[in-house]
């Protein structure tokens, strides 16, 4: 009898063992009975997002398709393998990986939804005025700064307010890394002796192979039309784009989609892209808008990759900004518009305490009709990202 109690006991030993081995060589794993799905977010090309919970909190549980192109799997494996390296406030917090039975990513999960979803509340609901935007755009370029200042550099290539998503407490968090590459320059690998070769194994994109087309028309760089290689100055002209949106919903209290006053453009992708990038096409600034946001945000959308700022330059121009707007507030405020007293809709009464919920899965929807209109992802004979 003691002989059966020792084997039983050795043979749980084995068991916890064998976990733990499990558990070192995948530390990121998540056991799948630890994940409950309470609600679906929204859906698109690469699967599901659901809002679920894990170890007593919610999280945002993003479900790969069993049907998917071998490139969407490429992307998922590239976000799994980012996420799973980088960490940084300013971006969504990654927590593991379980299998349901199709690959899921468990990441943190953003009450507000997504950043998109917040400038097309009404603005009672969702407010953002000059202090908002200087807050918005700070956290934004953080966010940037912690991902190109990563060794190696991380080049997001599909920033756009969609992709920005937004806590119960207004905090901006980057998220979709799906097309996010490490990327080394050929003077840091000299300086790490890591071979091309080396590089590609270890994960890392040269900077030289970001030729393919990828990302959402009306945030696209114009360099990449040229077959020039993407760079994190491509994510920093994404941003601008993204103050526009910002600037354009603070002065005029609605929001308006980039690019919506030449529909002539947006209802065809390529034609909107090479306006954007032959012509110089942009979004018009409010005229009312400060002289200094205005030149901030076209130097982030400069043609030239080359006068954009760094990340660590345009987080000085934000804080730059928010000292003027401190000493000239009345005259920012003049900048606006509209009046809530003129908006017959408007209710003074109205709270922030819209259901946080249906705000995520709204934001989900909106981005699934956005990116079906506008995503794109070109192999025409641009070189292959492997």
């Amino acid at each position: 009898e003691a002989g059966k109690v020792v084997e039983e006991d050795m043979q749980t030993l084995l068991r916890e063992i064998e976990e733990l081995k499990k558990k070192v060589a995948n530390p990121w794993h998540i056991d799948a009975k630890n994940v409950s799905l309470t609600k679906k977010l929204g859906s698109g090309a690469c699967g599901e997002v659901w809002k679920g919970s894990y170890m007593g909190q919610d999280v945002a549980v993003k479900i790969l398709n069993a049907k998917v192109t071998n490139q969407i799997t490429k992307d998922f494996d590239a976000e799994l393998a980012l996420m799973r390296e980088f960490r940084s406030p300013y971006t969504v917090t990654f927590f593991g990986v379980c299998e349901r039975p199709h690959p899921c990513l468990v990441m943190e999960f953003c009450d507000r939804g997504c950043l998109y979803t917040v400038l097309n509340k009404h603005r009672d609901l969702a407010p953002l005025d000059w202090s908002y935007f200087l807050s918005h755009a700070h956290q934004i370029a953080k966010g940037l700064q912690a991902l190109h200042g990563w060794v190696p550099s991380i080049v997001h290539r599909d920033m756009k307010s969609q992709n920005i998503l937004v806590t119960q407490n207004y905090q901006l968090k980057i998220a979709d890394f799906g097309t996010a590459r490490f990327a080394v320059q050929d003077k840091e690998r000299e300086c790490r002796g890591t071979s091309p070769t080396q590089g590609k194994k270890k994960g890392y994109r040269r900077y030289d192979t970001f030729t393919q087309v990828r990302g959402t028309y009306s945030y696209m760089s114009p360099e990449i039309r040229f077959r020039q290689p993407v760079t994190v100055k491509s994510d920093i002209y994404a941003v601008g784009i993204i103050l526009w949106e910002m600037v354009y919903r603070c002065i005029n209290g609605v929001y308006e989609d980039p690019y919506a006053e030449f529909p002539a453009l947006r209802t065809i992708g390529e034609a909107l892209y090479k306006a954007v990038a032959e012509k110089g096409t942009r979004p018009t600034i409010p005229s009312s808008c400060p002289p200094a946001v205005a030149a901030l945000i076209r130097r982030c959308w400069h043609s030239e990759p080359k006068m954009r700022p760094t990340a660590v330059q345009l987080i000085a121009s934000v804080e730059s900004l928010q000292k003027e707007y401190n000493s000239h507030e009345e005259e920012w405020e003049d900048a606006i518009l509209y009046h809530d007293s003129d908006d017959p809709d408007y209710d003074s009464d109205d709270s922030d305490d819209d259901d946080s919920d249906e705000s995520s899965e709204e934001g989900s929807e909106e981005e699934e009709e956005s990116e079906e209109e506008s995503e794109v992802e070109s192999e025409e004979d641009y070189e292959d990202e492997d």
